[in-house]
């Protein structure tokens, strides 16, 4: 659905450029005006045209064409930023079991009557899960804690959890 979307949209925005190059189509029963040059234009030097790559570039994205290509290259990194995952729920997908057993751990350990168990938690599950999974030392802790929240919620909500209530 997405797709049909996106090609919609890229023939709308499109198919007006490549129709503006050179011909105006007319309407039926109707003729189109000749406007003629009022005086000769006064050149004193000839422009110095470029030569090589430069101009062949700049020609080709002054065409109908060139502004489709660019138009089309846009909307591909537009889509890709838009469908880009946040990495913690890369995190969740990749490490999902191994992340929920350190929830579970760290449910075991901190008491729930003691001093910010949530934030205790959290910092026990986070170093329980560097040590369990070794690649990720390296990984950011705020995706990780994102990814333990995330988690927890899930597993809280679903009755997975014994929270002591």
């Amino acid at each position: 659905m997405k797709k049909l979307i996106f090609i919609c949209l890229f023939f709308l925005f499109t198919i007006p450029f490549i129709m503006a190059d050179d011909e105006v189509p007319a309407v039926a029963g109707e003729e189109i005006a000749v406007v003629e040059p009022v005086a000769e234009p006064v050149v004193d030097a000839p422009a110095e045209e470029g030569s090589g790559i430069g101009s062949a570039i700049w020609a080709f994205m002054n065409s109908s064409v060139g502004v489709t290509v660019v138009a089309f290259l846009l909307s591909v990194v537009v889509g890709k930023v838009f469908t880009a995952k946040p990495k913690w729920k890369q995190y969740v997908l990749k490490y999902g079991p191994e992340i929920m057993q350190a929830v579970k751990v760290a449910e075991k350990k901190i008491p729930d009557g003691s001093g910010s168990v949530g934030l205790a938690r959290l910092d026990e599950a986070l170093k329980y899960l560097k040590e369990l999974e070794p690649k990720l030392k390296g990984a950011m802790e705020n995706d990780l804690k994102q990814a333990l929240t995330a988690i927890h919620a899930k597993a809280e909500s679903s009755g997975n959890l014994n929270t002591g209530s």
